[in-house]
């Protein structure tokens, strides 16, 4: 939906499409945003996004395979209307995962330094053909601020290029 407003939450601006509802997530210690899941139909998508060197979804699409599969699950690459995403299944004694035992639909999108994530759940795992695509409208009109909450000072790894891992671009909530 071009002209949208979107909603500032520092590393991501979210879009603000009629009849969405926007939840932020917290986790960690000490407790910060960790993540934000948008809802729309019974659909719930939820957003990180990284950044680093290493931060590629290819990458990233490759370990995520390999940890579903390791859990027990199947999981597959396939094309989507905005590229390369991750169909999986995950099985339902994975413990403590809450998404056990569900169907997950995964996207990313990748720019300089950066990597967005989508985990998709509900009706638009597999919108079908009589069914519009609202996970990955929405996801495509996500927009990244990977320098937010960036320290001034580069470490002396990075500043001899050495690679480092992806590290989540932090979140705040909107003013």
């Amino acid at each position: 939906m071009p002209g949208t407003d979107l909603l500032d939450l520092g590393g991501l601006r979210l879009p603000q499409w009629p009849d969405t509802e926007v939840r932020l997530e917290i986790g960690g210690v000490p407790a910060r945003l960790v993540a934000a899941t948008v809802l729309f139909e019974g659909t719930v998508l939820q957003l990180r996004a990284y950044r680093g060197p290493s931060a590629q979804w290819a990458t990233a699409r490759a370990e995520f395979i390999d940890g579903v599969r390791e859990q027990g699950g199947t999981a597959r690459e396939r094309t989507g209307p905005h590229g390369v995403e991750i169909r999986c299944a995950l099985p339902a004694d994975s413990g403590e995962d809450p998404e056990a035992g569900s169907e997950l639909r995964v996207l990313g999108r990748e720019g300089p330094g950066w990597l967005l994530r989508g985990t998709v759940t509900g009706p638009d795992v597999d919108p079908g053909p009589d069914r519009e695509d609202w996970a990955a409208d929405y996801f495509a009109e996500v927009v990244v601020v990977p320098g937010f909450g960036r320290r001034r000072a580069v470490s002396l790894a990075a500043a001899w290029g050495r690679a480092r891992t992806a590290e989540p671009i932090p979140l705040r909530f909107p003013a």
